[in-house]
């Protein structure tokens, strides 16, 4: 049996890549997700993008809280008035239900998160997302369609 310990939100505070950083010297974690759109994904990328023998790195899919990779008027109904993500769980799900937005505009947004984390450096490893939205009905079909187009081995479930 193989275990893996994987944490989330890498990319959303230099605390958090601390923390990686340290538990994964120690070999405490096996895997981190990188919130590509977080402000400290840079950093952490530079500072794990060449661990990744040691310690798998995935992107942790986003359309809950924060900046999109994708223009604004191509996911329109993912954000709020001023062009960020909702970020309220909610009424994102409110609105899933309502079909006021497509899989289709989930599944680019997505694609551009995993393209802008191979651009940081990440070669990913596996995909998860923030709050399991991934698992929604019809969303976890894109999840799977992005990690086949980009050779990720790995989909949370």
């Amino acid at each position: 049996m193989h275990v893996v310990v994987n944490v989330d939100d890498l990319g959303l505070h230099p605390a958090v890549r601390r923390a990686v950083e340290d538990l994964s010297a120690l070999s405490r974690v096996t895997s981190a997700t990188l919130l590509v759109n977080g402000p400290d994904a840079q950093a952490a990328a530079r500072a794990l993008g060449g661990s990744s023998e040691s310690l798998g790195i995935g992107v942790h899919l986003n359309i809950l809280r924060g900046r999109p990779e994708s223009p604004a008027h191509e996911i329109r109904g993912l954000l709020r008035a001023d062009g960020l993500f909702l970020a309220n769980y909610v009424e994102l799900f409110g609105r899933y239900l309502t079909k006021a937005f497509s899989v289709d505009d989930v599944e680019r947004e997505w694609t551009r998160q995993v393209e802008r984390a191979c651009e940081l450096g990440i070669s990913p490893t596996h995909l998860d997302s923030e709050k399991h939205i991934h698992a929604w009905p019809g969303l976890f079909e894109a999840a799977c369609r992005v990690a086949a187009r980009f050779g990720i081995g790995w989909v949370r479930r």
